[in-house]
C-alpha cells in the first residue's frame, strides 16, 4: 500500500546515488526502509557491490512519481 514515507526514502537514494555515498545508503534507518514499503533497495545494494571498487559516473535519467510509487531511471557508467 501507500506510504507518505516512500517519498522521503525515495528523495533520500537519489540523493545518496548523486553523490557516490554509498556508506550511508548501506546504513540507511532500517525503519525508514521498511516503512517506505520499498521494492527497489536490495537491487541497488547488489549494483553498489558491483560497482563498489570502479571509478564511474552516474546519470539520473529520470524519476517520476505518477501513482504513488516512485521509479527512477539512472544510468551508471564506469569511466
Amino acid at each position: 500500500g501507500f506510504s507518505s514515507k516512500g517519498k522521503e526514502f525515495d528523495k533520500k537514494i537519489i540523493d545518496l546515488l548523486k553523490n557516490k555515498k554509498h556508506q550511508e545508503i548501506l546504513t540507511l534507518d532500517e525503519e525508514l526502509i521498511k516503512d517506505a514499503a520499498e521494492c527497489g533497495y536490495r537491487s541497488i545494494l547488489i549494483l553498489l557491490g558491483i560497482f563498489d571498487k570502479l571509478n564511474y559516473q552516474t546519470d539520473m535519467l529520470s524519476y517520476e512519481c505518477p501513482f504513488g510509487v516512485g521509479y527512477l531511471v539512472a544510468n551508471l557508467e564506469i569511466a
